[in-house]
């Protein structure tokens, strides 16, 4: 009991937590304000008692151990990357997506279209976003939507969301402002009551492709294009130079016409890309 209650009074010192910083805007791109240290402190508390060390200063010499082969790098970004994300989360792009983007996508390009349309998630967190593009589309395809296959492309640099996101298990009230119709389509209630979870359908999860990736990366190893990409509330984490960076090469992978979502917090008000505003946080590429 002791080794626990002294963790609890464990603080990380400004030049451990200035470390960090530094460490984590380096390598993902995200700026961890002085403000999250307390934030910082409570998550890797739970990194410590999971290897069972001793402090901080213990903590930190074996993340930048370079024998370790930057292994643990990887848990700490998972512990300190926020995962807030829900089910249709501003939903009045999912409406644009089905009513607006994708007819006037398959218009486009129906000379050349190859049955499949692509979507990419980044980031997707524990993958709510992904299922509900999925769901969206099979809603249009029993409204009539012509189009025989799609895929959506999952990615986040968090191998804890992914996990989550691959297995597709979420807690029930998780779904509670979804319709009971949508409900049914698409999700699995336990067997086991007590648990208050729902699974994903497995034809749903069919059309989720989750991997792992990190927008700092020089280059993504993505071989084709997509018609559509979500990149929402993600952007406000990065400075304006790595905002611009990112879109940047994004759109290398959106095609012409495609259109790009952002979360509505979110602009590319003065960065110089090939894109035009076509609805609030809705781009088009030019």
């Amino acid at each position: 009991m002791g080794y626990y209650v002294s963790l609890l009074d464990e603080r990380l010192t400004d030049a451990q937590f200035n470390m960090l910083q530094n460490f984590i805007q380096k390598t993902t791109g995200i700026k961890m304000p002085y403000s999250k240290k307390i934030m910082v402190e409570g998550r890797l508390r739970k990194r410590l008692m999971i290897l069972k060390m001793g402090g901080f200063s213990e903590y930190i010499a074996y993340v930048f151990d370079p024998h370790n082969g930057g292994e643990e790098s990887i848990y700490l970004i998972d512990a300190i990357t926020t995962n807030k994300t829900e089910f249709f989360r501003e939903t009045a792009h999912f409406d644009f997506m089905r009513k607006k983007a994708i007819p006037d996508i398959l218009r486009r390009i129906s000379q050349r279209f190859d049955g499949q349309l692509k979507i990419w998630s980044a980031p997707c967190s524990t993958g709510e976003e992904a299922y509900s593009i999925a769901i969206s589309l099979e809603e249009e395809k029993l409204c009539g939507l012509q189009i025989s296959d799609f895929l959506i492309f999952a990615t986040d640099i968090s191998t804890a969301a992914l996990e989550i996101a691959g297995n597709g298990v979420y807690k029930l009230d998780s779904i509670k402002d979804i319709s009971d119709t949508i409900k049914k389509r698409y999700f699995l209630k336990s067997k086991n009551e007590r648990d208050l979870l729902v699974k994903v359908k497995p034809y749903i999860r069919k059309k989720c492709v989750f991997e792992r990736l990190n927008f700092m990366d020089d280059e993504y190893g993505i071989k084709e294009k997509f018609h559509i990409i979500f990149c929402r509330n993600v952007l406000i984490y990065f400075e304006k130079n790595v905002q611009h960076l990112i879109i940047e090469r994004l759109l290398k992978y959106l095609d012409k016409g495609g259109y790009l979502f952002l979360g509505h917090s979110e602009s590319l008000y003065g960065l110089d890309l090939p894109v035009k505003k076509t609805a609030p946080s809705v781009y088009v590429k030019i």
